[in-house]
């Protein structure tokens, strides 16, 4: 079997070791529950890389994409685990109508990077997780958001996402992904990722 960083590779995600180097973070973290993970639901879709690395990696899980604009999604189909949806996958109303029911066992945020809307999925999500489920905030800190001052400060960003979550604050941890090995350097983001665990 090949690891996560050897697909996410192939496939071309930023989440390579190549980018991020986000791939060992999450190979670290799920590879014990690869088997039992049953969905996975990503905010921000691009062109599917990320969607095709975990549905080859994640061998029971169905693999869930939502994004507003789904025009450059290369082969724009579902295959039989991975399902796209376009629409606001930061609007709560329209989540709620998509996913009714569903209890999350990963739920990744990868879309806008604003602050103020990575606090919104923390705040949607943090309680439809499974008893082993995961939330994870994807370059935080990364974008200039105009609604919270000084959001490119990774220590003022830290602070707005733990002062406004209404969940369990110690169950959050902001892991600086620079600090994991890696064979190339993407200088364009923060590299800071905040995850819930349940």
């Amino acid at each position: 079997m090949k690891t996560f960083s050897e697909i996410c590779a192939e496939e071309g995600t930023d989440k390579a070791p190549q980018g991020h180097a986000y791939s060992f973070l999450y190979e670290s973290i799920l590879k014990p529950k690869r088997e039992y993970i049953r969905n996975l639901l990503e905010i921000g879709v691009m062109e599917g890389s990320s969607h095709r690395a975990w549905e080859k990696w994640l061998p029971n899980a169905e693999i869930y994409g939502v994004d507003n604009n789904l025009e450059q999604l290369k082969n724009h189909t579902d295959k039989e685990r991975i399902h796209y949806s376009q629409g606001d996958g930061y609007d709560r109303f329209y989540l709620n109508k998509l996913y009714p029911d569903t209890v999350w066992d990963v739920v990744i945020d990868d879309g806008c990077h604003l602050i103020h809307r990575q606090i919104e999925i923390l705040n949607h999500f943090h309680d439809k997780l499974s008893s082993y489920g995961h939330i994870f905030i994807e370059d935080v800190g990364s974008w200039d958001d105009s609604f919270v001052p000084g959001s490119m400060d990774i220590q003022k960003a830290k602070e707005f996402l733990y002062d406004n979550f209404i969940g369990a604050k110690e169950k959050l941890v902001l892991i600086d992904s620079t600090m994991i090995p890696r064979m190339g350097h993407c200088d364009r983001w923060n590299n800071y990722i905040l995850m819930y665990s349940n």
